[in-house]
């Protein structure tokens, strides 16, 4: 379950990268400086702080293949 989860997660938190960057790409189209211009450029932060917060949130979980690291042996 958790593994999905993850999963699930990534695949957001790429969609949202990748909206991110088409939403860049009309900005840069807009004038600088113009009304329209500075939403996107808000939206933009806002954004890029949701997408830090989510991928910091997800830190600790395990990876998505659910790999857990393996203890080492114990010398007997």
């Amino acid at each position: 379950r958790r593994a999905g989860r993850r999963e699930r997660q990534d695949r957001l938190l790429d969609g949202v990268a990748a909206l991110t960057l088409q939403v860049r790409a009309a900005a840069n189209q807009v004038p600088e400086g113009s009304a329209p211009r500075e939403r996107l450029e808000l939206a933009l932060r806002r954004a890029s702080s949701l997408l830090d917060e989510a991928r910091d949130s997800g830190a600790d979980a395990p990876p998505a293949g659910g790999a857990r690291p393996v203890p080492p042996r114990s010398k007997a």
